[in-house]
């Protein structure tokens, strides 16, 4: 069995704050009443009873056992009753902290789906643009199908060779022209 009688309320008390509610003469009490919850019958037939000094060695030993652990429980009470308000404070501090983590976690996660989306949109965006701009996707159109709106128009097109310098001064205009679209625009 332990021995607490070196055990210092005072160190308890600079590591977990007023303590002076609690008695630490209750908390260190080493008075237990140990039972085997063994009976003896009173009608006088013993046969096949068990009687309780037939266990006093066992019960001896585990009554030790048993105070010893009702000393720690007692004692261990003690320090949570104690250390409470410290306790409670340190899981409330810790818990916001984890939910703050959690909060930016999720914004970070949304964002990057959100950038993910928003390149798949424009796709979109340009297909519906194109779809409408060509009309009727259905027979010859389908192979060359801006040429023949140019025909309706009763124009030509013609490819440009890449020395030319109409040729660098559309793509120099594409170049400075061309914004990407961002989520907000959608």
């Amino acid at each position: 069995m332990e021995n607490y009688d070196d055990f210092d309320s005072n160190d308890v008390h600079s590591t977990y704050g007023d303590t002076s509610d609690v008695k630490l003469n209750d908390a260190m009490d080493d008075s237990y009443s140990v039972s085997s919850g063994y009976q003896s019958s009173d009608d006088g037939d013993d046969a096949g009873n068990i009687h309780n000094d037939d266990f006093v060695e066992e019960d001896a030993v585990v009554g030790d056992r048993l105070v010893e652990t009702s000393t720690r429980m007692k004692l261990a009470l003690y320090l949570i009753q104690s250390s409470n308000n410290v306790l409670l404070n340190d899981v409330m501090e810790k818990v916001a902290h984890y939910w703050d983590a959690q909060q930016n976690r999720r914004k970070a996660l949304v964002k990057e789906i959100a950038d993910h989306v928003a390149v798949s949109l424009e796709g979109v965006r340009d297909i519906t643009i194109t779809s409408h701009l060509i009309g009727d996707m259905s027979g010859s159109t389908i192979d060359e199908s801006l040429s023949s709106s140019y025909k309706k128009l009763g124009c030509s097109v013609s490819g440009l060779e890449k020395n030319l310098n109409d040729y660098d001064m559309i793509v120099k205009y594409l170049g400075k022209t061309y914004d990407p679209v961002k989520v907000g625009d959608l």
